[in-house]
């Protein structure tokens, strides 16, 4: 049976179209495999294991936000990776030529990086609610994080930083349960308003701080269910400011 014209357009058309044109989560899988591993990558980009992989297999269409901070870390272009335009690096980086897509190489896993800083992540959940009793200190993972960034936008010390999970729903909608919070362990006294993460009574709590008259601290939760309460401006055995909040890493 003869094709009629439209048909016969749109097979044409296709053959104009390479099979070999990677998907959008093939792109992501190849930041993935940049930054390390996909557990590292989902970390990254503030989703679950179980979310990247159904983005890599196309299955769910990728939020634009998940994109740029894979993107921030791995030092590919986001153009590329959301739009398959331009080159896959960013100019300092390596572009490929071959549509093969290869990466030539692999961010290190060690703190020994010129680029990356690992932050440790702690096995520690800071409730963002009535309080969370610490069980351990251990790091279970170390999350990279440019170093040009830290160090020049935000202004940190990679070696007084560190990650920690955040539970409760005392701050949301600012904070919600599964968020990941970098601590800056520099910051332990309440110079000037903001949010911190601080040690009462054996819990971590994160709160927002307000300096008010004298010595005293005023300790806000913005979900409005819970009442503010005041603190002395003081470390001692029973309260202690651990770092101040300065990012958090989301779960869509």
């Amino acid at each position: 049976m003869e094709l009629g014209t439209e048909e016969k357009a749109a097979n044409k058309s296709s053959e104009l179209v390479p099979s070999s044109m990677p998907k959008l989560g093939t792109r992501i899988s190849v930041v993935c495999e940049a930054i390390g591993d996909r557990k590292t990558a989902a970390s990254v980009a503030g989703v679950s294991t179980d979310s990247l992989q159904r983005y890599i297999r196309d299955e769910v269409q990728a939020p634009f936000v998940v994109l740029a901070r894979l993107c921030a870390v791995s030092g590919h272009s986001l153009d590329w990776l959301a739009t398959d335009e331009g080159p896959m690096r960013k100019p300092d980086g390596i572009t490929d030529k071959s549509n093969h897509y290869h990466v030539a190489g692999r961010v290190k896993s060690s703190p020994d990086s010129d680029a990356y800083c690992y932050i440790p992540l702690y096995d520690v959940y800071a409730s963002a609610g009535h309080g969370a009793l610490i069980d351990n200190e251990q790091v279970i993972d170390r999350l990279p994080f440019k170093q040009e960034w830290l160090r020049g936008e935000m202004g940190l010390n990679p070696d007084d930083c560190c990650l920690i999970n955040v539970t409760g729903d005392s701050m949301e909608p600012l904070l919600h349960k599964k968020d990941v919070a970098m601590l800056d362990r520099s910051q332990t006294h309440v110079i000037e308003d903001g949010i911190y993460c601080l040690r009462l009574d054996g819990s971590l709590l994160i709160k927002r701080i307000q300096r008010v008259t004298g010595q005293k601290l005023k300790v806000i939760s913005d979900n409005s269910a819970y009442e503010a309460f005041a603190l002395d401006n003081e470390n001692n055995e029973h309260q202690q400011i651990i770092g101040r909040v300065v990012w958090v890493g989301k779960s869509l």
